[in-house]
């Protein structure tokens, strides 16, 4: 019976050890691929102030995506240069964070940037009918990537 048990023990350690390698190395090789294929990463302030309908305001703070003012069931945009200046093509996409990430909508994303290229794209807030007014802020996050 000991002999039997010595084996179950022995295969049960050689099952950890293999699983365990596998963990480590699908960890370490998802963390190399991911800064990798991340060659820069750019992150900007996003703001908007939903109000009552009718009042409008804006803001043209640089340095930040301030949309300022902007009444229920309306829509604000702001406009923003791409460039890189990589010898090689990357791959830009672009996402919003927090509390403003439902409202915003960047009609092109997901695209391909030749080197010391410049694009043009815009960033629009669409604020919902039954939004509730207030201050709501948020990163606007851009990835360049390797395709």
């Amino acid at each position: 019976m000991k002999k039997s048990e010595k084996k179950g023990i022995s295969a049960y350690k050689v099952a950890i050890v293999i699983i365990s390698a596998v963990l480590i190395s699908v960890s370490s090789t998802s963390l190399i691929y991911s800064s990798w294929k991340i060659v820069n990463y750019r992150e900007f302030d996003m703001k908007i102030e939903v109000v009552e309908e009718g009042r409008i305001g804006f803001n043209l703070d640089p340095g930040i995506f301030n949309f300022g003012k902007v009444p229920t069931g309306a829509t604000s945009k702001r406009g923003a240069e791409v460039h890189q200046d990589y010898s090689y093509p990357v791959l830009v996409r672009i996402e919003a964070s927090g509390s403003i990430k439902k409202m915003v909508f960047i009609p092109e994303n997901y695209f391909i940037l030749e080197p010391n290229i410049t694009k043009e794209i815009e960033i629009l807030v669409f604020v919902p009918q039954d939004q509730k007014t207030g201050n709501y802020s948020g990163k606007l996050k851009v990835y360049f990537e390797r395709p």
